[in-house]
């Protein structure tokens, strides 16, 4: 079997139905353990924020005949959280049962770049609890002269337990791939109880998009352009059941790269009429509306090949019903190659949304959902850096941090139409969010397909809560996060490549 080293990732994600963090992530029970201990008076001792991992095991490689064959294994070990009762007797509840995951990929290449493709992925957990199986199966077909593409997918879902359900999604494209104008079109459709999330991720369901794009590509340098593209899109949205109005988008977006290769793009996203949205609300049957709006950006960046590299965004919404409610965005980032072997990052992006409404709380006597209008800030803070030792050995260096401040100003009932009647004013909502992360990878490619990585993560604590009233600005929010809880993670991943083409036995 001859092996490509790229074909695993491209193999396990063809689908769209393997999330690779639902290996190891939080225990499910995670926050139960933490709301036990809130509603008792109990005291948690530990409770364990990821799942340790026992085994990780992938295969994939091609066959000479064009076939794709992938498969993977990991198991995870059962996890608890340790409570103390006050007479000092302690007990462990579990919070992730030992859970076994598979995949299995077939895929095989046609004529004219075309091909099917079969994957499968279960997930198995000890005891009675929930398992999930997702089957999916692919076409994509090229004209002899790979000018149209046509795709068609379906997948399906089987999850057994206390809640046993299936589901389905269909999925078409019909495209127009080379020539300076192209064009496609396309339906995707999920049925309500389609569920690909024991391996995968998916936030919506029952829905039905459709939509259509077209677009313009100077692929050859002229005088002024190297190259440019200018794209639009088009989503019709749908409730499934019962089949409803969801909501209209369009999306633009104009790239040109300049002869210095300077980029710049121009970018429109539009919702032009009311949206009726059926998922904000957290309960079935009931909608809200959200406001028409236009959005107007700008983004590009410097020559990368330069030693110090620039980009840039800022972009704007006012164009809606709902007055004072006006978006902005506005983000700047630099990379200095200081040396062959090192290089640094830094970017920055701040978002405000004066007008957004959605939902709150629910209602604690009645359990009605309350929608609010608020003000909403963030933050994204990024650096990078990469030392290169040699030419396959470096170290790696990511940093991230994310800041969201909510503060609300009215609240509201929804009624059955999806608008707004107003409710008394409830102190004691507003948030504040922080996300920390700090990644640090050793990479040593020691011979051709065969890796060593060494990696080192520290992230802010799930249950870690910065205090956002006496921490309201950016920078004490910042210098805060380093006086609550993290966690810390060490894993070390080997990579050898076989080639099966030298056990066999070389003719006379």
């Amino acid at each position: 079997m001859k092996t490509d080293r790229s074909e695993g990732t491209e193999l396990f994600n063809k689908a769209g139905i393997f999330y690779s963090r639902r290996v190891g992530g939080t225990p499910g029970g995670y926050y139960d353990a933490l709301q036990l201990a809130a509603d008792s008076n109990y005291t948690l001792l530990k409770n364990p924020s990821i799942t340790q991992l026992y085994n990780g095991t992938k295969f994939s490689g091609r066959t000479k005949n064009g076939l794709g064959i992938g498969v993977f294994n990991a198991v995870t070990a059962p996890m608890y959280a340790e409570l103390g009762k006050p007479n000092g007797e302690t007990f462990k509840i579990e919070t992730e049962p030992l859970t076994n995951y598979n995949i299995f990929v077939l895929d095989q290449s046609l004529k004219n770049r075309s091909s099917i493709t079969f994957t499968n992925t279960n997930t198995i957990r000890n005891g009675s609890g929930r398992d999930g199986n997702v089957s999916a199966l692919g076409v994509s077909l090229y004209d002899k002269t790979n000018t149209y593409n046509f795709q068609a997918k379906t997948n399906f879902s089987y999850v057994t337990g206390d809640d046993p359900h299936n589901g389905y999604r269909a999925y078409t494209e019909f495209d127009k791939v080379s020539g300076k104008w192209q064009w496609g079109v396309y339906n995707n459709i999920k049925s309500k109880l389609y569920d690909p999330n024991d391996l995968g991720i998916l936030f919506r369901t029952n829905e039905m998009n459709s939509g259509a794009y077209i677009s313009y590509n100077q692929f050859t340098p002229n005088k002024i352009f190297n190259l440019r593209n200018y794209n639009i899109n088009v989503q019709y949205s749908n409730r499934v059941v019962p089949f409803s109005y969801a909501n209209l988008k369009i999306n633009g977006n104009f790239l040109h790269v300049f002869k210095n290769f300077w980029d710049a793009s121009l970018i429109l996203f539009s919702q032009p009429t009311w949206e009726n949205d059926y998922f904000d609300l957290r309960t079935s049957g009931k909608f809200i509306k959200k406001s028409p709006f236009t959005f107007l950006g700008i983004e590009g960046s410097t020559d990368s090949r330069k030693k110090l590299f620039g980009r840039y965004n800022l972009g704007w919404a006012n164009l809606s019903p709902i007055p004072n409610d006006a978006y902005t965005r506005f983000g700047l980032g630099a990379r200095y190659r200081f040396s062959p072997k090192f290089s640094l990052d830094i970017g920055g992006d701040r978002t405000l949304d004066k007008g957004n409404i959605g939902f709150a709380f629910f209602e604690p006597a009645t359990n009605e959902p309350i929608a609010g209008y608020r003000t909403i800030t963030t933050f994204n803070t990024t650096v990078n850096a990469i030392y290169n030792f040699k030419a396959r050995m470096n170290l790696n260096l990511s940093l991230r941090h994310y800041w969201s401040k909510v503060d609300y100003k009215e609240f509201y009932h929804v009624k059955d139409d999806g608008f707004y009647a107003p409710h008394e004013y409830v102190d004691g909502k507003n948030e504040n969010f922080n996300a920390f992360n700090l990644d640090m990878f050793f990479t040593w490619d020691f011979r051709l397909g065969s890796r060593l990585i060494i990696a080192w993560k520290n992230a802010l604590g799930p249950d870690a809560v910065v205090d956002g009233i006496s921490n309201s600005k950016y920078s004490n929010n910042f210098s805060e996060v380093f006086n609550v809880p993290h966690s810390n993670e060490i894993s070390v991943k080997f990579v050898y490549y076989i080639d099966a083409q030298q056990f066999k036995k070389k003719k006379a």
